[in-house]
């Protein structure tokens, strides 16, 4: 919540990344509301606002998104017209690329934010491809992909894929 209300505070203008532990938020409506009307009072659009589920829960005991709380979160972004986004996508606290696949096909987030794990090495035939399978899938559901973890020039360029919208360093 303190979050939104610094975002709040910031340039109405730009989009806004706000990194939450969905397991935490046990119930958005209740732990967002003040904050969503701070927004509204700075005339920030809630479009401007997107929240990124962080890939690990600390308070699971496989370390696994809460998929529940995935929802919840979710709905209540799209319920206030803000963007939801999944962190980490492709790690290995998200599970296996079944559990990847299941998680973007239920929660259809806005954004996918793809671990730099995926992106670290992509100049090695494998790793490339699970990152393009990624991007397809994400592309599918509707969402847009940003890379983590894009330091090196060659990744860089070997990154302008199609599906990939933005690099993150």
């Amino acid at each position: 919540c303190l979050a939104l209300r610094s975002a709040a505070a910031q340039s109405t203008q730009g989009k806004y990344f706000i990194n939450v532990l969905p397991s935490a938020i046990h119930d958005p409506e209740d732990c967002m509301s003040a904050a969503v009307e701070a927004l509204n009072q700075r005339g920030m659009a809630p479009e401007n606002i997107v929240f990124e589920a962080v890939g690990t829960d600390p308070f699971s005991a496989t370390g696994a998104p809460d998929v529940n709380a995935l929802r919840r979160l979710a709905e209540f972004c799209r319920i206030h017209r803000m963007g939801f986004a999944l962190d980490n996508v492709g790690s290995e606290y998200m599970g296996t690329c079944a559990d990847t696949l299941r998680l973007l096909r239920e929660i259809r987030p806005d954004y996918v934010k793809l671990d730099r794990s995926l992106v670290h090495d992509v100049e090695h035939p494998l790793n490339a491809s699970n990152l393009q399978k990624l991007m397809e899938v994400s592309s599918y559901f509707g969402a847009a992909v940003i890379a983590e973890g894009v330091e090196k020039a060659m990744t860089r360029y070997n990154r302008r894929a199609p599906g990939l919208q933005e690099e993150e360093a």
